[in-house]
């Protein structure tokens, strides 16, 4: 027996093709007036485009690399409208228990030194034609919310390649060949990046070469996202890979509390092997109950600038999903929550 209470109901799936769904006639709330609605996998930005471009997708996305472009989708009657997550991009640095890499990226000035080369305000203009805001910590800028601390609406490490490099050969690393050198050590990593996304590519591209005026060599590694996750969040292979960008963590879903205790806590299944006593001490403290809505805000602004200081992860660009919806469907930006995640399809409608 199959039972399923949402508005929809899935009635076939093709493996890495498609997924269809269709009205649940048993929905109690507000039915859908779609037919059906075929969710299509594309294998990369450009093939999405051009299926917006042709019509034979009517609801898909618009990575920014094809910003420029957005006129050959506008022209026919299409919509754009940016939609911000309530989370935020990283860039995750090996720290679990055996990762050759931890005792170079468990040192503080390290994390520092590389955050200042993340160059986050030409990211936002240059990559994301700004509509990728910089963030500075657990709590985007963008969308606002009461979580973030208003100390943390600028950046605690700004862009200073010089100030980085700096850091680090205060504390005895010396420049060899380009590359910094400290005894064995070497500031010389892989970095593995989610494949098919234009815009990611560019950012990782980016952030290699800004990183390389700092001494700090990248060598840039594209992957599907499945085996990008899978090797990153396997803490029993901690030599399987170095450094990851391009994606990060969504408080997704209603009265979800953003504090980092599956994230930033000693032995948190996302935490990459970051671990700080102060810092659980501080999140610990975020579930403590209070006698005012005020003090407990504060807690969690405690939580948040130490955990903005203290780097478990590089802070990225919090960059905006661009919906692209043609003229003949209504209702997709209107019932579309980016905040929460939450798509609210059986509001939208088809024009003859």
């Amino acid at each position: 027996m199959k039972i399923v209470d949402g508005p929809f109901r899935l009635v076939k799936a093709v493996p890495y093709q498609s997924w269809t769904l269709v009205p649940n006639k048993n929905y109690d709330g507000h039915k859908s007036t779609l037919k059906k609605i075929v969710f299509d996998y594309e294998s990369s930005n450009a093939s999405e485009f051009a299926g917006l471009k042709t019509g034979a997708i009517n609801v898909g996305y618009l990575d920014l690399s094809q910003y420029t472009a957005r006129s050959e989708l506008t022209s026919m009657g299409d919509t754009i409208t940016p939609e911000y997550a309530f989370g935020y991009s990283d860039t995750q640095l090996n720290m679990f228990p055996g990762a050759k890499t931890a005792k170079i990226f468990d040192h503080l000035y390290v994390r520092q030194a590389m955050q200042m080369g993340i160059d986050e305000d030409a990211i936002n203009k240059d990559i994301y034609h700004g509509y990728a805001p910089p963030t500075y910590g657990p709590i985007p800028t963008v969308p606002a919310t009461q979580f973030l601390d208003p100390e943390l609406s600028k950046p605690i490490y700004p862009y200073n390649p010089s100030k980085g490099l700096a850091l680090m050969e205060s504390h005895g690393w010396k420049m060899q060949n380009g590359i910094l050198v400290k005894g064995s050590e070497k500031m010389k990593f892989v970095m593995l990046y989610v494949s098919g996304v234009q815009a990611g590519q560019d950012e990782a591209e980016l952030m290699k070469q800004d990183w390389a005026a700092e001494g700090i060599s990248v060598t840039l590694k594209p992957m599907p996202i499945s085996t990008f996750i899978t090797i990153t969040s396997n803490p029993k292979q901690p030599n399987s890979w170095q450094m990851a960008t391009g994606l990060g963590w969504d408080y997704n879903g209603p009265g979800y509390y953003p504090t980092g205790g599956e994230l930033f806590g000693t032995g948190a299944p996302s935490g990459f092997g970051y671990s700080n006593s102060e810092e659980d001490k501080l999140i610990a403290a975020t579930h403590q109950p209070y006698t005012s809505d005020t003090a407990n805000l504060h807690a969690f602004w405690r939580y948040e600038n130490f955990t903005a200081e203290h780097l478990p992860v590089l802070w990225n660009n919090n960059a905006a999903t661009l919906i692209v919806n043609s003229a003949n469907v209504h209702g997709v930006a209107k019932n579309y929550d980016g905040p929460d995640g939450n798509v609210d399809m059986q509001y939208w409608s088809l024009a003859k």
